[in-house]
């Protein structure tokens, strides 16, 4: 039961940072969560993704989900 409530919660974050990601500008985003990774691959801008749209990425998930940046995995949708 406990572990089921923990997948409904990710799954409500997920939602929430994707549409969060996509305020941000970016077109399309999908976030997946699990014990020790926050998976994040976005569509990139025409000029790729730079540093900045990491930074920027990566503080959004970090302030909503407080996990480590360590745990951050942001990749670009091909």
């Amino acid at each position: 039961s406990a572990k089921i409530t923990d997948i409904a919660g990710d799954m409500v974050k997920e939602e929430r940072l994707e549409s969060q990601t996509k305020a941000k500008g970016y077109e399309d985003a999908v976030v997946y969560i699990s014990e020790d990774t926050i998976r994040v691959v976005v569509a990139p801008p025409k000029k790729g993704l730079t540093s900045a749209d990491a930074a920027t990425i990566s503080d959004l998930i970090v302030s909503e989900t407080g996990a480590d940046p360590s745990m951050i995995r942001l990749s670009e949708a091909k």
